[in-house]
């Protein structure tokens, strides 16, 4: 789903991330992979489990092997550079549904370390980084 190209120059970027928020402990998710996010921030864990909490995504991205594999993914998180984008997306979550609990939420953010451009699908572009910030 991500495909990053090359690495940035810059040390911090800010976006938009869309979350699945834990209707219980208000907690925030990766829609994809289903990996708790830092509750303040901070590293962003390697996922080896797929426990996706939106169904739009494909079980297969840890398959390396899979049409949707990105091993430089692996740690690291990635941001809509354009809040549009973010949009148009959560639309599509929205149509496919998500695990009961959850609701589905567009959070500003700065991710850091190691930060590497890339494009979600063929003309949305994205930062990927390796540290996250909630901003609010």
């Amino acid at each position: 789903m991500c495909t990053l190209t090359n690495l940035s120059k810059k040390e911090k970027a800010i976006g938009w991330k869309i979350v699945c928020v834990n209707e219980k402990n208000g907690r925030y998710y990766a829609p994809a992979m289903g990996i708790l996010y830092p509750k303040k921030g901070g590293k962003i864990k390697a996922c080896t489990k797929q426990k996706k909490i939106a169904y739009w995504f494909s079980q297969t991205l840890l398959y390396k092997t899979g049409y949707f594999y990105e091993p430089l993914m692996k740690g690291r998180t990635s941001i809509f550079v354009k809040k549009m984008d973010a949009i148009e997306m959560i639309n599509n979550l929205y149509i496919d549904g998500i695990k009961p609990g959850f609701s589905i939420k567009i959070v500003k953010c700065e991710i850091s370390k190691d930060l590497m451009r890339g494009h979600y699908n063929i003309n949305t572009p994205i930062m990927a980084g390796r540290y996250i910030k909630w901003l609010k």
